[in-house]
């Protein structure tokens, strides 16, 4: 599985809160690593529309100050990305 995780393309999300972002993870039963513990899992559907707008961000999170959200990677290695 980890193996996957890190073969997997880089995807850049916006989530509200870490704390949000955790309890999503857990209703979708993710295996996370640490790297991406924070971050928010979209649906297919919803990763296939960010693919192209973000696939050059770089592979880290970093704080927005706007609106205090956090832009994450995502690895979606289950759904063959």
């Amino acid at each position: 599985m980890g193996s996957k995780l890190r073969n997997a393309p880089r995807f850049y999300i916006v989530v509200p809160e870490a704390s949000d972002a955790r309890r999503a993870l857990r209703r979708k039963r993710l295996h996370a690593t640490a790297q991406i513990a924070q971050c928010l899992a979209f649906n297919p559907r919803s990763i296939r529309a960010l693919r192209d707008e973000q696939e050059g961000q770089r592979a880290a999170c970093h704080e927005e100050e706007e609106e205090k959200r956090t832009v994450c990677s995502i690895f979606y290695a289950e759904n063959g990305f």
